[in-house]
């Protein structure tokens, strides 16, 4: 029995008051009677006695104390608690890689699956049951409910994932069911080996399952040839494995190494004169249980091309320095003004560089440089002002961003110097890279998703072009400027790829074996989830497409059948002793009930005492 209101005790106070009653009502009143009445009341007297007659005259008393008791308790809301069933489950449901190996065409999921369904039907039904999946985070699917047809049809929504799970997670949140039931046992459905597993059932679902993969693949340059290096393993069978090479779609070389004992086994192609691939790959093509891990491309990592149009009367300076970066095609205008042969353009490029030209407008996208401005565009909001002359040394500010502070990477403000700048104001919106003293000579913005670089200065009137600092400030401003598709091509289940847009993109289209998905929003966020090849192509305006190729991989721990997880940590289970919650029944109703039956009771002693 539990008070879900205690302070409804309280309401003992009107069992003093009522007896206070008792004590204070007069005992004899002043009554004028007849005589007959006199007579009757002796004839009364002289009538055998009766047992427990005393308790007939108490009686209306001992009722209306049950019914202010009744009464009182029902304040407190009392509720009487069930003891907890020992058949309660709670089941912690492996979605792990591996639990995608199949044999006989069904996976250890889903034969996990079925056995949860078939467990939950055998349940009493006055037994909870609960599920829990286990993937990178864990998240309860079914707590402590009864209806085993409802719970099957929750099971039959899931699906396994391609990543790790945290098991840990998923035995943090028993406790939370713990706590309402000590004894609900804990059965851990999953593919994984474990040393030792405490109070934790673990239903083993491989199905003497084998494995043969490729754990890792690489290419290292040497003498100018590449060379590549393959880890392969297989697992629960020994065989000869045949590891064949493909460079570019076309076949190689092949190895044949003996994997045994669950062993990796590195295998080298050596000599083989490439030199250059713009995708590699190698492939063990067996037949085993589980197919993710059998291929593992490479993509040669080609810096995109970036278009740069730059418009100077003496380009000399920032053109050798972007031509030394490699990833520039660099268009300069051929004469200026009405008669050029070449018009400067405001869309198309992915960076624009003004070096003393005064831009009509700005650029309708890309990147834009200004340097050494004459007049600035009205949307830029910055206002120029006198030139100020003298021999100055350049610093960088007090307190810079992460990326701004990856502009000065590798330089030394100081070794700048100028000998003239324009003076700016309204540069509040901007941020400074290179000061003098407090005037900012170096500032980017980002104005709507488009960056602006400004330089004060003319390089001319400054010992930047004839100094290390200049090839790294180009590199490291480039880098702020203009961005690959993608940073990277290798990623694993869950992680985020980041697609940048390419100048004039129209949209981006994934392409994969399982088909092509079309998004028009940038930037783009995508999560990697199903291990394979993917093809990232953006349609630009010209009609022309850029295409870079990634790949998903399992964590090599997946692969590894035989993995030896260590211990299962017991959750922390409270004991008897501790405040656990119930299950409970409201029995006001029941008082209810009795409490009408006595308020009767005593309406009809009234009525006889009376009468």
């Amino acid at each position: 029995m539990r008070l879900s209101t205690p302070l409804g005790l309280l309401g003992l106070i009107g069992i003093i008051l009522l007896i206070l009653i008792y004590i204070l009502k007069p005992k004899y009143q002043d009554k004028s009677i007849s005589s007959t009445f006199v007579w009757k009341l002796s004839l009364k007297y002289k009538k055998q006695k009766i047992p427990f007659q005393w308790l007939k005259s108490s009686l209306l008393v001992i009722l209306q104390f049950l019914i202010l008791g009744i009464l009182i308790f029902s304040l407190t809301t009392p509720l009487i608690e069930l003891d907890s069933h020992s058949g309660e489950k709670i089941i912690i449901l492996d979605a792990s890689a591996n639990m995608l190996a199949d044999s006989d065409g069904i996976t250890r999921f889903e034969r996990a699956i079925k056995e949860i369904g078939v467990l939950a039907d055998t349940t009493t039904p006055d037994d909870r049951f609960t599920v829990i999946l286990a993937g990178k985070e864990a998240s309860f699917i079914a707590r402590r409910l009864d209806s085993a047809q409802y719970i099957k049809e929750l099971l039959s929504e899931l699906s396994g994932t391609y990543e790790n799970a945290d098991i840990d997670v998923a035995l943090k949140l028993t406790e939370g069911v713990l706590a309402e039931n000590p004894n609900a046992e804990i059965i851990l459905f999953t593919g994984n080996k474990y040393s030792e597993t405490g109070v934790i059932q673990v239903r083993d679902m491989s199905n003497d399952e084998w494995n043969v993969s490729i754990l890792d693949f690489s290419s290292k340059l040497s003498d100018g040839y590449y060379d590549f290096q393959a880890e392969i393993a297989s697992y629960n069978r020994d065989i000869d494995c045949k590891v064949s090479l493909y460079i570019d779609g076309e076949y190689r070389d092949v190895k044949v190494v003996e994997a045994s004992d669950n062993e990796t086994i590195i295998v080298d192609f050596k000599e083989l004169n490439i030199l250059e691939y713009s995708r590699a790959e190698v492939i063990v093509d067996y037949d085993d249980n589980f197919s993710y891990d059998n291929r593992f491309p490479i993509f040669g990592w080609e810096n995109e091309i970036f278009t740069v149009q730059l418009v100077s009367e003496s380009p000399r300076f920032i053109q050798s320095a972007l031509l030394t970066l490699g990833n520039f095609n660099i268009n300069v205008p051929i004469g200026l003004g009405d008669d050029s042969d070449f018009p400067i353009l405001y869309e198309g490029y992915d960076l624009y560089i003004f070096d003393g030209i005064q831009p009509e407008h700005m650029p309708v996208d890309g990147t834009v440089w200004i340097i050494n401005p004459i007049v600035m565009p009205e949307d830029t909001e910055l206002l120029l002002g006198d030139t100020l002359s003298g021999g100055f040394t350049l610093s960088a500010p007090n307190h810079m961003s992460k990326e701004e502070q990856e502009i000065l990477k590798s330089i030394s403000p100081s070794n700048i110097t100028v000998s003239s700048y324009t003076y700016l104001t309204n540069y509040d919106s901007y941020d400074a890279i290179l000061m003098n003293d407090q005037d900012p000579v170096v500032l980017v913005k980002d104005i709507d998703g488009q960056k602006l670089v400004l330089f004060a200065f003319d390089l001319h009137n400054s010992n930047l072009p004839i100094i290390p600092e200049f090839i790294l400030l180009m590199y490291n401003l480039s880098q702020y400027s203009v961005q690959n598709m993608i940073n990277q091509n290798l990623f694993y289940p869950g992680d985020t790829i980041e697609v940048y847009k390419k100048t004039a993109a129209l949209y981006t289209t994934i392409s994969s074996k399982d088909g092509d998905i079309q998004y028009d929003d940038f930037p783009l966020r995508l999560i990697a989830q199903k291990p394979g090849e993917y093809s990232i192509t953006q349609t630009l305006a010209s009609g022309e497409e850029a295409t870079k190729d990634y790949f998903i991989r399992v964590d090599r721990s997946q692969s590894d059948f035989d993995y030896d997880y260590g211990v299962l940590s017991d959750p922390n289970t409270p004991t008897e002793a501790q405040n656990v919650n119930r299950d409970t029944i409201d029995i006001i109703a029941y008082l209810t009930g009795v409490l009408m039956l006595l308020m009767i009771i005593e309406w009809g002693l009234h009525y006889n005492e009376h009468n």
